[in-house]
């Protein structure tokens, strides 16, 4: 593109956001407020809105926000006109410099994809997490995030501390620099960490291209840091989508959460409570056993019977020993059949026998073609869903004699049936790699993962610790297996598996899910651990908080104890209580201090804080 060309179309994209309604800062602000630097340049700034200053002004970052960034910008090198091209996320300011909501961030968004495409920087910094969340979605803190390069759509992005967030909290500048020229470096490198040891690499010639920033990362010693393993948001496992009933299992939905009825299915009636009951308690995905052809039957008038008094809920049926006859008759009423690779085709383990010759191995997976290919066929012809799911404590004879009782017998079991199953063209298949040892599961489960992916079976995974037991030792033995490996991509559907009543087991699969960002459910309430700085009884308050505020999903709310780590540590929060002196409470909204109020009217008064931002409903 040349110089003419890209100012042309820059010129117009000013011109179009001038004339932007879509939403109402458009009418409220003064002037918009679209960029300032050189749009030739390599390094794009992105902040969260304009002020004052920039609105009266009519550019971005001209306040003492931004006589702040370009000292930074400076200390390292970097003319912020000559070098960069300056910009935020919306472009009329928000009344009373409040954060833009998730509709004008949506409303701009267009404008600021325009802006990166014609600029075409190498390296993007996001100034603030308000400028991460409309550019990435990642709602959260600076914290963790800050400082740490990711590669994004072909370039290199760092989310950094917003210079504002740096002016209202010096003791987050490393030395408590004063802001003075001379001692703006160290704030520099408090903020943005490993920023100095790059900053050289943005000069206009010292970074053509992308290509480039890698190859002069990946030859410095803190280039580890680009590694996968150091990104703050979880990358999943890319799998291929498998519909069960009405939901979807796969990378592309959210983690889907399932339990397991324990009432005998030829209770009819009570199997379809049970199975109510679970769903209402939030399981998204019920599975019941079926030992027998009349298990098997049953199931049509139970899935019957919640249609006619409930509504439709997405059904497994878990067949295992000789199951065939079973699984073809339970497959017509529910959405989804379990086999167990081990016992699908069972024989008595022999005592005596101390080999398989590759003949025996050769006739036993002819058997098992010849048995499972019907129940393949009629799930495909049914369109119709496949868990294959291999147990740790129950692998065939022949698995054990040639791979052991590892995690590397676990993975062929299931490869040996995923691979009938491609020859036949039948691909909704979910695995699972269940193990009562979180250790064995763990590394079943990545072997699985990593097996599949070499051979082009991009199916998604049932994950779980089997037989956890009960009580807290068996909440944290799940979690231990089931989180380690959401945390690695891993993991498209969850079941915690406890020795109580199954409606226990749902709570902790949304409290796994919510801790690690890939699902929201519930109020996420920020709490200290309390400590002799604590100016109320912290217990009490926040159990008051959560009562008051339980239903309120998708809110975030800190309860701390002091002002030492209070707004600091609770940055991220939609809303903060906080001690700030005895008998005082200070309310947040975000990192901005509202209001003080007596301890006594603490909690309603937050309560009518969120009231006045529209953000109450009744409980």
């Amino acid at each position: 593109m040349t110089a003419t060309s890209l100012e042309q179309d820059l010129a117009a994209l000013a011109e179009s956001c001038d004339a932007c309604r879509l939403c109402q800062l458009g009418s409220s602000r003064s002037q918009v407020v679209v960029s300032r630097g050189n749009p030739k340049a390599r390094l794009m700034v992105i902040g969260e809105g304009p002020g004052a200053q920039e609105d009266e002004q009519g550019q971005p970052f001209v306040g003492r926000s931004g006589q702040l960034l370009d000292r930074m910008l400076e200390s390292v090198g970097i003319d912020s006109n000559r070098d960069a091209y300056v910009c935020n996320i919306v472009k009329c300011r928000p009344p009373e410099n409040r954060k833009p909501t998730a509709l004008e961030m949506a409303s701009c968004k267009p404008w600021l994809d325009r802006q990166i495409a014609l600029v075409d920087p190498a390296v993007i910094l996001l100034a603030g997490a308000t400028a991460v969340e409309g550019l990435l979605g990642i709602k959260g803190g600076m914290t963790k995030i800050r400082g740490q390069w990711r590669q994004w759509e072909g370039r290199w992005l760092m989310p950094v501390f917003h210079p504002s967030y740096l002016l209202r909290n010096p003791s987050k500048e490393r030395g408590h620099p004063s802001g003075s020229p001379g001692r703006t470096c160290r704030m520099c490198s408090a903020a943005w960490p490993n920023w100095t040891l790059r900053c050289d690499r943005l000069a206009p010639t010292g970074l053509p291209n992308a290509a480039a920033m890698t190859a002069s990362l990946t030859a410095t010693p803190e280039a580890g840091q680009l590694s996968s393993r150091y990104d703050t948001v979880i990358r999943r496992r890319q799998t291929r989508s498998v519909r069960v009933g009405d939901l979807w299992i796969g990378s592309e939905h959210p983690v889907v959460v399932q339990s397991m009825i324990n009432e005998d299915t030829l209770d009819i009636e009570g199997a379809t409570a049970g199975i109510r009951r679970l769903h209402e308690a939030g399981c998204e995905i019920v599975r019941v056993t079926v030992p027998s052809l009349a298990h098997a039957k049953a199931m049509g008038e139970i899935r019957k019977r919640l249609e006619d008094t409930y509504q439709p809920v997405p059904l497994v049926a878990d067949v295992h020993h000789n199951g065939m006859k079973i699984a073809l008759e339970v497959a017509n009423h529910v959405d989804k059949v379990r086999i167990n690779p081990g016992l699908f085709v069972f024989d008595k383990p022999d005592p005596n026998r101390t080999e398989f010759t590759p003949e025996e191995i050769a006739q036993i997976g002819e058997r098992i073609t010849e048995t499972f290919e019907p129940l393949v066929s009629l799930l495909k012809d049914q369109d119709k869903a496949l868990r294959i799911g291999v147990n740790h404590g129950s692998l065939a004879e022949r698995m054990l004699f040639t791979y052991g009782d590892t995690p590397l017998g676990m993975v062929e079991s299931a490869l040996e049936f995923i691979r009938i199953c491609d020859r036949l063209d039948f691909h909704n298949i979910v695995v699972s790699m269940k193990a009562s040892r979180a250790p064995v599961m763990l590394a079943a489960y990545r072997m699985m993962a990593d097996r599949m992916d070499a051979e082009g079976f991009n199916y998604p995974l049932h994950l779980g610790v089997t037989e956890a037991g009960d009580g807290d030792y068996g909440r944290i033995k799940s979690t231990a297996g089931i989180a380690t490996l959401l945390a690695d991509g891993l993991g498209d559907t969850i079941r915690v598996s406890l020795t109580e009543a199954p409606e226990k087991e749902i709570p902790v699969c949304y409290s796994i899910l919510q801790s690690l960002g890939l699902r929201k459910t519930m109020v996420e309430y920020v709490s200290c651990p309390s400590c002799g700085r604590t100016l109320f009884n912290l217990e009490d308050v926040l159990n008051k908080v959560r009562n008051a505020t339980a239903h309120l999903t998708g809110l975030d709310i800190a309860v701390m104890g002091c002002i030492v780590n209070g707004p600091g540590e609770m940055a991220d929060a939609d809303y903060g209580y906080v001690g700030k002196t005895p008998g005082v409470i200070s309310l947040y909204r975000g990192r901005d201090e509202i209001r003080r109020v007596p301890e006594a009217e603490g909690v309603e008064a937050l309560i009518a804080l969120i009231k006045e931002d529209g953000r109450w409903v009744d409980p």
